[in-house]
C-alpha cells in the first residue's frame, strides 16, 4: 500500500531503525509534527533520558526547573 496524496503520520522502519514523520505527499514536502501533552520524555532500553516539559529540558533529570537542566558530566567542544 503506498498512498499518494494526502497529509499523515507514517510509522516505519528503514535501514535498522524506526522512523516517525510527518509528510504531505501532494506537494512532496516534510510538515511539522506537534505533540501536545503534559510532557514529552525518551527513554532508552526503558530508562528515561530525557524530558520536555513547560518549555524546559532536562537531561538525566525527569523535573527540568530551567530551560535545560542537565544531572550529570557535561562535555562542550568548541572546535569546528
Amino acid at each position: 500500500n503506498s498512498p499518494t496524496g494526502g497529509v499523515g503520520i507514517e510509522l516505519g522502519y528503514s535501514s535498522g531503525q524506526g522512523f516517525m514523520r510527518s509528510y504531505d505527499r501532494g506537494t512532496s514536502s516534510w510538515k511539522s509534527l506537534l505533540f501536545e501533552t503534559s510532557y514529552t520524555s525518551f527513554s532508552n532500553s526503558g530508562t528515561e533520558v530525557m524530558r520536555i516539559t513547560n518549555g524546559n529540558v532536562g537531561i538525566g533529570t525527569t523535573g527540568p526547573n530551567a530551560k535545560l537542566e542537565v544531572t550529570g558530566d557535561v562535555i562542550i567542544d568548541l572546535s569546528d
